[in-house]
């Protein structure tokens, strides 16, 4: 489902005229009314071309209810909040004279209680499958000030748990000395804090990367050097959990599930009791369109040792040219499921070990929970793929049921846990940086 968003929607009221006199009479002709507004412009162009969306924003007065009536129309189902101001009215005239000249209105002043009842609709109408459009101006009483709080992504930080931190100066100080590795979700902290702070409102982040919740067991490796912590999509693999049990009527603390966030690169992570219990990094799982997975170390150990590459161009190969890159000279998949479909016979035989190892992953995640999960959910943007999917069903159908919540939604869930913490549902933790 689309939501359109128009904070000041306007009845667009378009004349002709003989001739435009500055300081004289003016006769109008030829008046009509159109409801207007650049979200509302979205929602006629959807149902234009057979689409369905949801107008929502702020709508006033006699004005405003003409506009909601205008609306009614299929393809569109106006769901507005009703303001105490009516909606303005915007003239344009048009002359042969002189063309087309504008009068716009200022917008409706919209209030703190109206602009939070417009939070809470655009926070129950969220999930997974529905795209918000923001388009047009703010009303007056809608100014930066008013923001609660900025939220960023969480990176690549010490293991930290899930949920929510306050941006501090420790933080930010690792971020900026680089004292974790890189990654592009590490400025997530850096620039909430450059809008936040100016404005005295406080920053988050979010669902760290690096979220580590894992028994200690679950950490040990074969190599006493070596320990092994939770690396995943964890952003999207809680927000996705969170809907389905949304969906069911299940407590998410109550539910086990298993999430496979299958993207450029691909993770699982197993979900119990609202913690991370056990993860798969992209370089401990499946190939994927752009990572090599869990690969031999003894050919790599050689590899590396070859004198061929250097440490950073082995990292390369291994994370964003390796996998179905490497084998198939793109990342794709679109293109590749052409090809099958063309008969290229290589093309299919990588593909579809993809989909094995994709299997194999949510097969050796599966046993933590020692016993069946309530839910396998595949998620990210190859879910979108119905040959991928329909592959893994048929080998892990028999886990347990699987449900396929295609696409990303690390925004929608950044701005629910904010909802929480500004809500006190959810306390935001302090962050404490440790060297590891």
């Amino acid at each position: 489902m689309i939501v359109t968003v128009t904070m000041n929607p306007s009845m667009d009221k378009t004349a002709e005229a003989n001739t435009l006199l500055p300081g004289g009479l003016n006769r109008l002709e030829r008046i009509v009314l159109d409801a207007g507004g650049k979200g509302v412009n979205v929602s006629k162009m959807i149902a234009a071309l057979g689409g369905k969306s949801i107008a929502t924003g702020f709508l006033g007065g006699g004005t405003g209810r003409e506009m909601d009536a205008m609306l009614r129309i299929p393809g569109i189902e106006p769901d507005f909040i009703w303001i105490s101001h009516a909606t303005r009215t915007n003239l344009k005239v048009w002359s042969e004279e002189g063309g087309i000249t504008e009068f716009n209105e200022p917008g409706a002043a919209v209030t703190e209680e109206e602009m939070r009842k417009l939070s809470a609709k655009l926070l129950d109408l969220a999930g997974p499958d529905v795209i918000f459009v923001f388009s047009g101006s703010l009303p007056r009483g809608v100014k930066p000030e008013d923001l609660a709080c900025v939220m960023g992504r969480g990176g690549l930080f010490p293991p930290v748990e899930t949920g929510g931190y306050k941006v501090n100066e420790a933080m930010k100080e690792m971020i900026i000395h680089e004292l974790i590795q890189p990654h592009a979700s590490n400025l997530g902290c850096v620039l909430a804090a450059s809008v936040a702070e100016p404005l005295g409102i406080p920053a988050y982040v979010y669902d760290c990367v690096s979220s580590d919740e894992m028994q200690e067991i679950a950490h040990i490796t074969g190599l006493p050097e070596i320990r092994r912590n939770s690396l995943c999509h964890v952003l999207n693999s809680r927000a996705v959990t969170i809907e389905y049990a949304k969906r069911v009527g299940k407590p998410f603390e109550e539910l086990d599930a298993l999430v496979a966030h299958l993207g450029g690169g691909i993770t699982m992570a197993a979900i119990r009791g609202g913690r991370i219990i056990d993860s798969l990094a992209d370089d401990a799982g499946p190939f994927a369109p752009e990572r090599t997975g869990s690969i031999p170390l003894l050919p790599i150990i050689d590899v590396c040792y070859s004198g061929l590459f250097n440490r950073r161009e082995m990292k390369r190969r291994v994370r964003g040219m390796g996998g179905l890159k490497a084998l198939l000279g793109t990342s794709d998949c679109r293109e590749i499921e052409k090809r099958i479909s063309e008969g290229d016979e290589k093309a299919k035989l990588y593909y579809d070990a993809q989909v094995y190892q994709i299997a194999k992953g949510i097969g050796l995640l599966a046993p933590v929970f020692k016993k069946a999960p309530d839910i396998i959910i595949l998620t990210g943007g190859l879910a979108f793929s119905e040959y991928i999917t329909g592959g893994v069903k048929e080998y892990v159908g028999y886990i347990a049921p699987i449900e396929i919540i295609a696409g990303e939604f690390e925004m929608e869930a950044l701005a629910r846990g904010a909802y929480r913490i500004l809500l006190g549902k959810e306390q935001a933790k302090e962050f404490i940086y440790r060297a590891t």
